[in-house]
């Protein structure tokens, strides 16, 4: 199944879904401590619907930082270690300054059910609930469910993105969020874009904020109850790693989830030069004539910044040896010499599957450091 773009809900596009499974429970002998819980969860009344059949044994894994900030939820198939998760490499899941697995501080209380199996994370010095899951937890091969079920109706939930929303920047009440990242432009409302980002960040009205980030980069819906009490996340694949952040406030969760994923970058010198770019140069000598324009003009001019249209029918990592042939980039861009050229690929697209040689080779990066005036 190719899903370009999801303007409607990814489920809208899968077999009707059967009535949610009877969850799990929390199977004896488990493990709870001051690091966390670890345990085993069984299908209380495993199913098999239109989505595949229900997995009976999951892997429990709760731990918290040792300052008490930030607790992980981890649920995975214990008989199938290869299942995919998404790389540490990729998107980390801790840093040196928020590793999961110490003992806590307290600063966050756990609580459960064992059947059906609940949990919910709590802020130790207010009370307040930070997860709450629902008993409704669906894992099949190609489908999860999980939802935060103790959401506060009269505060505003953010996050959820990439999207552009007529409403503003906090999600609507009743509304479903896609996630499925596509090449499309922002002024595009209500519909996925180019990132995928499954973290949200509540905010209570007396102005302090918990959040949660779930580490996937399978498609899902998540979908905002009605009444703003719940939040859904439909997964089409992976595990369920989900991260929640204590705040007390939104940027204690900013920093809290960055200490996750990790911080942003510092710009590079270079890139605080000027800058030109844009989408629809047919041919080498378009850019070229752009660059002798800036110098003709005695526009400054630091970096030009070449989109899709270099690539070979669009496949990552190539060029169009036609209209783009690399020789000629660095000869024709380099040496009559920008201060710095970055010839870079703009993005990642879908254009059905393509395997070559060419995939496994980089786009070299040019530097030109005469800095000669314009």
């Amino acid at each position: 199944m190719r899903l370009k773009s999801c303007p409607l809900p990814i489920l809208a596009l899968l077999p009707a879904v059967a009535k949610a499974g009877a969850g799990y429970s929390l199977a004896p002998g488990y493990i709870l401590n001051d690091a966390g819980l670890a345990g085993l969860l069984m299908a209380v009344d495993p199913a098999e619907d239109s989505l595949g059949a229900d997995i009976i044994t999951l892997a429990l894994n709760v731990t918290f930082t040792a300052d008490g900030t930030m607790a992980r939820v981890l649920i995975t198939d214990p008989s199938d270690p290869e299942r995919w998760q998404v790389p540490e490499d990729v998107v980390p899941a801790g840093s040196s300054s928020s590793s999961f697995g110490s003992s806590s501080s307290g600063a966050v209380t756990l609580t459960f059910t064992e059947s059906p199996f609940t949990l919910t994370l709590a802020r130790a010095s207010d009370g307040a609930v930070l997860f709450s899951s629902s008993p409704a937890l669906v894992f099949k091969d190609q489908y999860l469910e999980l939802t935060h079920a103790a959401l506060d109706p009269a505060g505003r939930l953010f996050g959820i993105g990439e999207s552009t929303r007529r409403s503003g920047m906090h999600m609507k009440k009743g509304t479903t969020a896609t996630l499925w990242a596509h090449d499309k432009p922002a002024m595009w409302f209500h519909a996925n874009l180019y990132g995928s980002h499954p973290v949200w960040y509540a905010l209570s009205p007396d102005g302090t904020t918990s959040g949660g980030f779930l580490r996937s980069s399978s498609g899902m819906d998540v979908v905002y109850a009605e009444g703003g009490d719940s939040l859904t996340f439909k997964v089409i694949g992976g595990v369920l790693d989900l991260f929640v952040f204590a705040g007390p406030d939104a940027q204690a969760v900013a920093k809290q989830y960055t200490g996750v994923v990790g911080r942003p970058a510092m710009m590079p010198y270079w890139s605080l030069g000027f800058h030109q770019c844009r989408w629809g140069y047919t041919q080498l000598q378009d850019v070229v004539d752009v660059r002798a324009n800036f110098s003709a003009a005695a526009i400054p001019l630091d970096t030009v910044w070449l989109d899709i249209d270099y690539m070979e029918h669009w496949r990552d990592f190539t060029y169009d040896p036609i209209n783009f042939p690399p020789d000629q980039v660095v000869v024709r861009l380099c040496v009559p010499c920008l201060r710095r050229c970055r010839l870079v690929r703009s993005l990642l697209r879908s254009r059905g599957v393509w395997a070559g040689a060419a995939c496994t080779a980089h786009l070299p990066v040019i530097t030109c450091d005469q800095n000669p005036p314009l």
